[in-house]
């Protein structure tokens, strides 16, 4: 009996034994798993500086780069990619690709026969595939600003099947870049060296991962918007100085005739010019031009246009020929969105006819002296660029008026009738009419009118911005 008993204790004991055994080498197995991932951990933190050290200096796909190396390394992983958020706000892209990453959004496009024709094909896939917010594993951890640890990804059916095993996903980790609440893109990790799955202390470096790499392309985005916006400064600086390099100095003098101009800059280039042309001793030729064009285009197509017309305009008494001659020029070489609207008048001084042709412009507006009425002098004509030359100068009509003792002629261009107030309204032909006939009615030239109609305009839009310039032309027979 108490050698059953012995047998009993000592099977007991040996049970025990193969417990303790059991647990001391789970205990081992733990220990090394956290001083693995306490080695991971310490390598992360020293690392992640060496990331961001210079953040401000190199560009957005470079700092990209980094961060996938280091998402790699930090979790072992064969492969990753960086969703980042379109400018829409809307949709997600593949910003940074590292390793064979598999086009996950939406597989491969189209079947390929060699290993080598599949290779140029994931990369290009993967960069040109979009996903809205919340559609598909990516769309829906940059909705829900949340992880996602996905530890057999072949059981996830948002994840696309592979034929190869080169782009089979087994294991992938997903973390938001986040920044002030707002998610910026998706920092992506699949499939790890050692063929494990990931886990949770990957996912928690990935975080803190995605949390640095959220900061610093917030800031390299505002850094890349305030250069764009620096270089356009530049650029609408250029395009100024241009344009009133090209403006007259000083108004022609002409016996028996005064004129008086003006140029205002809206906030943005709008490509307007004026110009007066010696075309022979009794005749003096005027332009307003304004150029679809912004920018420095816009003042460079501005240039083009009054050189041409000052090549042609000389000894030339017909301002149709002229503007024939300017539009065979320059509509073959204009780009599709640009086009200029001219008015060309031609005064002679001794007689004082009034030629004019419009190329698409506004109508001159002429106020007979002694009643100070308008006179329409309307005539046909499309603006420079929009079709070939055979149609332009057939539709292009020239009109010619005989100008009295007190007439004023006004050319002005679209900035003046449709600047607008605060709230929307636009200045208008009316309101342009009747500020020249008060200030004619009161004995006014041609210098007040130019000065009243800009003051009465500069206090109707107020500090409201313009879109285009303000330019005109005032003409009146002593």
């Amino acid at each position: 009996m108490s050698a059953i008993i012995f047998l009993v204790v000592l099977a007991m004991a040996g049970a025990w034994v193969i417990l303790l055994l059991c647990k001391i080498r789970d205990l081992r197995r733990l220990r090394e798993t956290l001083l693995r991932e306490k080695d991971v951990a310490y390598s992360f933190v020293h690392d992640v500086g060496d990331v961001f050290v210079d953040s401000e200096s190199v560009g957005l796909n470079t700092m990209l780069e980094r961060v996938l190396f280091y998402a790699q390394k930090t979790t072992g992983a064969l492969a990753g990619a960086v969703y980042l958020v379109d400018p829409d706000g809307r949709t997600l892209r593949a910003q940074a690709v590292s390793g064979t990453f598999p086009p996950i959004i939406s597989g491969l496009p189209v079947k390929t026969e060699s290993f080598q024709d599949r290779l140029p094909l994931v990369s290009k896939a993967v960069r040109e595939q979009t996903v809205e917010f919340g559609e598909g594993i990516i769309g829906t951890v940059a909705r829900d600003a949340a992880s996602l640890l996905i530890r057999n990804a072949e059981l996830d059916t948002r994840i696309p099947r592979f034929d190869l095993e080169y782009l089979t996903v087994h294991t992938m980790l997903l973390a938001p870049m986040r920044f002030h609440r707002q998610v910026l893109g998706v920092l992506v990790v699949i499939n790890r060296v050692d063929e494990m799955p990931f886990t949770e202390t990957d996912q928690n470096l990935l975080e803190s991962l995605a949390d640095q790499a959220s900061v610093a392309v917030h800031y390299l985005r505002q850094s890349a918007a305030l250069d764009e916006k620096r270089q356009i400064d530049r650029d609408l600086s250029l395009a100024r100085e241009i344009q009133t390099a090209l403006l007259p100095k000083q108004i022609p003098e002409i016996n028996g005739v005064n004129i008086a101009a003006f140029s205002k800059a809206a906030q943005r280039i709008g490509g307007d010019y004026y110009d007066f042309i010696k075309v022979d001793d009794e005749h003096l030729g005027i332009v307003t031009a304004d150029v679809s064009g912004k920018g420095i285009s816009g003042a460079i197509v501005m240039s083009i246009c009054r050189s041409i017309i000052r090549a042609h305009a000389p000894g030339n008494l017909s301002p149709a020929s002229v503007l024939k001659a300017a539009n065979a020029a320059l509509t073959r070489d204009l780009a599709e969105d640009l086009f200029i609207t001219v008015l060309y008048m031609l005064i002679n001084s001794k007689t004082l006819e009034l030629k004019i042709a419009r190329a698409g412009h506004l109508a001159p507006l002429v106020f007979r002296g002694k009643s100070k009425e308008l006179v329409p002098m309307e005539s046909d004509g499309i603006a420079i660029g929009i079709s070939d030359a055979a149609v332009f100068d057939e539709v292009l009509q020239e009109r010619s008026l005989m100008l009295h003792r007190g007439d004023m002629v006004l050319a002005y261009t679209d900035g003046i009738t449709e600047a607008m107030d605060q709230n929307g309204n636009e200045w208008a032909e009316d309101n342009l009419v009747d500020t020249a006939q008060e200030t004619l009615r009161g004995g006014g030239k041609a210098c007040d009118v130019a000065r009243d109609v800009r003051r009465v305009l500069v206090d109707f839009v107020g500090g409201t911005a313009q879109q285009d310039d303000m330019t005109m032309v005032a003409l009146q027979v002593d």
